[in-house]
């Protein structure tokens, strides 16, 4: 186990190195292309150029020297000056779109909190609209008896539970099976009113 670490180790090691050998053959022999290509003929040039005209080469030399200094600060300002505005456009349209957001949810949120007061004053109203039809329709069909329909139709409805379940023990039936006849409440209602109309005739 030992050996094989080791094994892989030397590999890497060695990897590396033929890498950083690679690598730097590679700079050397741009470098050497640039001296001889770029570099020699250039230096070579220019002293041909002093040569020949003294005074303009000296007059270019000191330009060029002087002037990258403001070359580099200028484009050193552009950039900043690009970056400085990218960012404040995307600050900008950040702090837009969060206000803009913010001012539709608090209208949203506005909107809902209107129509939760708006139903809960609707529904008394709808309620007591309800109400007072049924207290005209029990009135114009039963007379004198129609009050205490509507008051034990409102009862039904509004007081108690709207249906009852009501367990009856059927004639004949074994109690202890537990068989019983679920009579609704609106039927049993209905009939007692039947009784009250026969025996009011």
């Amino acid at each position: 186990m030992g050996s094989t670490y080791i094994k892989r180790l030397e590999d890497t090691q060695r990897d590396l190195a033929s890498y950083f050998y690679k690598s730097a053959a590679i700079v050397r022999s741009n470098f050497d292309w640039f001296e001889k290509q770029v570099g020699r003929p250039a230096i070579a040039y220019s002293l041909a150029s002093f040569d020949a005209h003294p005074f303009t080469t000296t007059f270019l030399a000191i330009f060029y020297i002087v002037s990258c200094l403001p070359i580099i600060a200028f484009l050193a300002f552009s950039l900043f000056v690009i970056a400085s505005i990218t960012f404040g456009v995307c600050a900008l349209t950040f702090i837009t779109i969060v206000l803009v957001e913010s001012i539709l949810l608090t209208i949203l949120l506005g909107t809902l909190a209107f129509l939760l007061i708006f139903s809960f004053t609707l529904t008394p109203l709808a309620l007591f609209g309800y109400l007072t039809f049924r207290f005209i329709v029990h009135v114009r069909n039963g007379g004198r008896t129609g009050a205490s329909q509507w008051a034990t139709e409102t009862k039904e409805h509004f007081v108690t539970s709207s249906r009852k379940v009501k367990p009856e023990i059927i004639e004949g039936s074994d109690v202890s099976s537990g068989s019983v006849v679920i009579v609704d409440a609106k039927e049993q209602h209905s009939t007692r009113n039947e009784s009250a109309k026969v025996q009011g005739d």
